[in-house]
């Protein structure tokens, strides 16, 4: 059988109880786990064409505290021994090992390194014939190392003789974009087989870049937009920098900051924005709308050099929020002076436990302080709320 399926449970629910199950398929290798800390537990083990035939063990590991492998020791639980008949399937059967890949980062543009895994079948019918192996988009596949490869849409044959096949398979991840994630299933299909897949998935990480229009609305709550990212003080679980649907200045969303019972400044909760290359250009500026939930609460706007580190925040401006009515602010930037890469919004913690918000956060030329640097013309224009009516000479009094 190419697979061992699992599906149990303990008799009681205690939190961190976690329960763990390992095959001994060859001798002496443990294969395995399926492990979980809740009250049930679903999955399966692959079992490799190469696998002993006959009995074999499988072992069942209950404990209150971490498992760490098959003969751990400890006390509080319970291990146990059963026996598993591994048999020689007569149905035709196509099996991959392993069953799922991730590649991790992999820059946009660029190939990865290419990763191998095993297909191999069994009583396939007719006993000459072709397994047809499809990669899902931004991945190939290849019979060779090193290619060539097989990209999606197209598909990749690999023909077997006597019923039976044994084989590897080499794959590539090709993201085409930056900042996403990549994921599908590399089938494998034919031979009078039940299909079978393998799992991939890959990211292509966060670009710098030069320019941001952030509404937060295409995300939805809690998550924030990709390559926007926060920091929560582990000294303060409660803590949360989060998108939420309350009030915001553009619908549907905006994001929260709470600041739980944190008093420090390390320990503020921050909103950090995607890399940027061009901070210390002198000619950008930083928009966004803010608001607090309560009175003396304000919005630091600062720069960062290394996102994960609180101490890396520099205060650049302060801005005042008002109490649950939204305020459109504008910091000029054409003073930094820095090298930082990170823009940051930081809760003042001028009162605890409470709320701040931010939204539409544009990040820009500040086309006013170019035109001044090229010594162009440029003429400020009163912002005329009401109509304005009357004779000619009436406007031009206005600056119109």
């Amino acid at each position: 059988m190419p697979e061992l399926p699992i599906h149990t449970k303990y008799g009681f629910t205690s939190t961190g109880t976690m329960m763990a199950y390992w095959m001994e398929l060859m001798k002496g290798t443990f294969f395995g786990p399926i492990s979980s800390n809740t009250h049930t537990i679903i999955g399966s083990i692959a079992v490799p064409p190469t696998a002993t035939l006959g009995n074999t063990l499988m072992r069942v590991v209950c404990k209150e505290t971490t498992i760490t492998g098959p003969c751990h020791v400890g006390s509080y639980g319970e291990t146990e021994d059963y026996l598993v008949n591994v048999i020689i399937p007569v149905d035709p059967t196509l099996s991959v090992l392993p069953t799922s890949h991730d590649f991790g980062l992999v820059p946009s543009g660029t190939t990865s390194t290419e990763w191998p895994y095993a297909l191999s079948g069994l009583n396939l019918t007719p006993a000459d014939g072709n397994i047809t192996i499809t990669p899902p988009a931004n991945f190939a596949v290849s019979l060779t190392s090193g290619g060539p490869y097989t990209a999606y849409p197209n598909t990749l044959i690999k023909g077997y003789t006597g019923g039976s096949l044994s084989t590897t398979i080499y794959v590539v991840f090709q993201p085409t974009s930056p900042s996403t994630v990549y994921s599908g299933n590399i089938g494998h299909s034919g031979g009078g087989a039940p299909s079978v897949d393998v799992a991939v998935t890959g990211t292509s990480p966060c670009e710098a870049v030069a320019d941001l229009n952030e509404n937060f609305d295409a995300v939805t709550p809690p998550a924030l937009p990709i390559c926007w990212d926060k920091y929560i003080s582990p000294s303060f679980s409660f803590q949360t920098v989060t998108t939420v649907t309350t009030a915001p200045f553009s619908s549907p969303n905006c994001v929260q900051l709470y600041s739980s019972g944190a008093t420090a400044a390390i320990d503020a909760p921050l909103l950090i924005t995607p890399q940027l290359n061009n901070i210390n250009s002198t000619k950008m500026q930083l928009r966004f709308a803010g608001k607090g939930a309560s009175t003396n609460l304000s919005i630091i706007v600062g720069t960062m050099t290394d996102k994960a580190d609180p101490a890396t925040f520099v205060p650049f401006a302060t801005v005042v929020v008002n109490a649950s009515t939204w305020t459109e602010f504008t910091v000029n930037f054409s003073t930094y002076a820095g090298t930082d890469q990170y823009i940051a919004f930081k809760h003042p913690l001028t009162t605890t436990y409470s709320y701040v918000y931010v939204d539409n956060a544009v990040w820009g030329i500040n086309f006013l302080h170019v035109q001044i640097q090229l010594g162009l013309p440029f003429r400020i224009l009163p912002i005329i709320r009401q109509p304005l009516t009357g004779h000619p000479e009436d406007l031009e009094q206005h600056g119109i």
